[in-house]
């Protein structure tokens, strides 16, 4: 309490100075907003254009500003063809007109055309932005950079000369100016940035100028027309979605100079043939994803890395070889490719990511090298082509359901001097044949699970639909989440006296199933356990504490249920 007597005063005193100093800062912000609109007017060219500016005494500068004292004032007064003088007369003081302000002609939707003298250098962001009917702009030698959203939104502009003084192409610049046909960009230009000219769908060709180093984030992409890019030595970086969305390229060159690609061709769908120089050592996220009609691809020696989602997609893949020293294939890298039959990958690769080969239903054959050292979760599901897999030595980590939903997969080999794992009778262990890790799922009939098993691995048995009976011995403590999910065929299943657990999902959707007797012996159901079961009539059930919200969690969607044998059951509800 004595503390809170000294801090309180003191919050109020802190109180009053913010008080003081936020009038203070309001008083002087007012001032100044005052000070900018005293030095603005209006100004009436020789050729009787109406103009407002904003000039600089000390330099005698003057820039075009919106029509108005303050932004919130009308600025939609400027109709037809403007032209910029270079020099205007105030107060009997000649001032060079060197920058278009910001928002200057914002909305102004009767301007047709403009034209901008030389001693402008700068056009700032907004300047030009919504003229909807603006169809002319004439740019003068002298201008040095084009800023963000300076013209975006002007669906009518076709013509446009940038001079071969600009250096920079800021964020938007040209966003959605759909009219235009063709962009010439001059060698003086070094940055071309974020969505510079998105959605300008009618530019067919883009020549990207030797100088620039880095092509921004969505640059061109959704120009719908463009068919032929042309990327020099000198870029080192094309951003995420550079060229995403352009449906008319057919093939790209990447050259030597480019470091990284950053899902830069994303959604091209005609994109067919794509070669990429060496010196590239990167192929990130998303590059290539959604490229249906995709059919070839070089890849150089340099890379190191194909990124997540890269080709994800890439529905007419056939083959592709991944060169030596590309040490990961990223998660979701190559999922959905499903015409891809062949894919031969290195003995430098560590990791193969998580679902990196998903659905892709045509792959018939894979050989996993002897330097991988992790498979991660889903990396070859749903692959219902391939009827065989060899884990090498390397091999230390094989995630869950990494083969799950391969149906015509009859067995899993296991390297003898693998550390970690083994197989027996073309079913995968751990190394001590305590844990049955993943049963192919185009195996049939009855399987016995050997004893010594002590747990039954999530995803384990999951859609192996042909599977009628499995045998599990006493031993087994634990049966894993979705361990026999989908296992439309499985008729009967017992269930030794040594189970304490069955993990969530665990029979998800077994439409075999119409009978169940769960042991003394458990004293864990996890929920859902029994999801979907829709035959399933009778259930003997242990005394038993659960820890879900009541039975439903448990036997859900089994609509044919008819008795739960044990009048004795405690469940506790949440």
């Amino acid at each position: 309490m004595d503390f809170l007597k000294k801090i309180l005063p003191l919050q109020g005193e802190l109180k009053k100075k913010k008080m003081k100093r936020f009038l203070f800062l309001t008083i002087c912000s007012v001032l100044t907003s005052f000070g900018a609109a005293a030095s603005d007017t209006w100004v009436v060219n020789s050729d009787g254009d109406t103009i407002w500016y904003k000039f600089n005494e000390e330099k005698k500068t003057a820039s075009v500003t919106y029509e108005g004292r303050t932004s919130s004032q009308s600025r939609k007064n400027y109709s037809g063809s403007i032209v910029i003088p270079s020099k205007v007369t105030y107060n009997g003081v000649r001032y060079q007109v060197t920058k278009i302000g910001i928002n200057a002609f914002y909305e102004c939707e009767d301007l047709t055309s403009v034209t901008i003298p030389s001693s402008v250098t700068e056009i700032v962001r907004g300047a030009f932005s919504q003229c909807k009917n603006l169809t002319t702009m004439k740019l003068s030698n002298g201008l040095a950079n084009i800023g963000e959203g300076a013209f975006s939104g002007c669906g009518k502009l076709a013509d446009i000369t940038i001079p071969n003084s600009v250096e920079t192409i800021e964020a938007r610049a040209f966003e959605g100016c759909k009219s235009i046909t063709s962009i010439t960009i001059p060698n003086s230009v070094n940055t071309i940035e974020a969505n510079a000219f998105e959605g300008c769908e009618s530019i067919a060709s883009v020549a990207i100028p030797k100088g620039v180093k880095k092509i921004g984030e969505g640059a061109f992409s959704n120009c719908g027309k463009l068919a032929n890019v042309t990327i020099p030595n000198g870029v080192e970086v094309i951003e995420y979605d550079a060229f995403g969305g352009c449906k008319s390229i057919v093939s790209i060159t990447i050259p030597k100079s480019v470091r990284k690609i950053e899902g830069a061709f994303m959604g091209c769908e005609n994109l067919a043939e794509v070669t990429i120089s060496e010196g590239v050592t990167e192929i990130d996220e998303s590059t290539f994803s959604l490229c249906v009609n995709l059919t070839t691809v070089k890849l150089p020696n340099s890379l190191t890395k194909i990124g997540k989602h890269a080709f994800m997609g890439c529905t007419k893949l056939v083959n592709i070889t991944i060169p030596e020293g590309v040490t990961e294939i990223g998660a979701y890298a190559f999922s959905s490719c499903n015409n891809l039959v062949m894919v031969s990958i290195p003995n430098s690769v560590t990791l193969i990511g998580e679902g990196a080969f998903i659905k892709c239903v045509s792959l018939t054959d894979i050989v996993i090298p002897n330097s991988v050292k992790k498979i991660d979760e889903n990396a070859f599901s749903l692959c219902d082509g391939l009827k065989s897999i060899v884990i090498p030595s390397s091999v230390d980590t094989i995630a869950n359901a990494a083969f799950v939903g391969c149906g015509n997969l009859e067995k899993i080999d296991v390297a003898k001097e693998n550390p970690n794992y083994c197989s027996v009778d073309g079913v995968l262990f751990d190394k001590s044949k305590n844990t049955l890790v993943q049963f192919p799922q185009g195996r049939k009939g009855v399987y016995s699970i050997p004893e010594g098993v002590t747990v039954i691995n999530d995803w384990a048995f999951s859609q192996c639909g042909n599977l009628t009976k499995v045998v599990i011995p006493n031993g087994v403590v634990r049966i894993g989440v979705l361990a026999f999910s989908k296992c439309r065929g499985l008729a009967d299943i017992e269930f030794p006296e040594s189970l304490t657990e069955i993990g969530g999902m665990a029979f998800d959707s077994c439409d075999g199933l119409t009978s169940v007797t769960i042991p003394n012996s458990v004293k864990a159901i996890g929920e859902n356990a029994f999801y979907n079961c829709s035959r399933l009539t009778n259930v003997t059930f242990p005394q038993i504490e659960l820890g879900v919200t009541d039975l439903y969690d448990i036997f859900d969607e089994c609509n044919n249920l008819k008795s739960v044998n044990g009048s004795e059951i405690i469940y506790v509800k949440f």
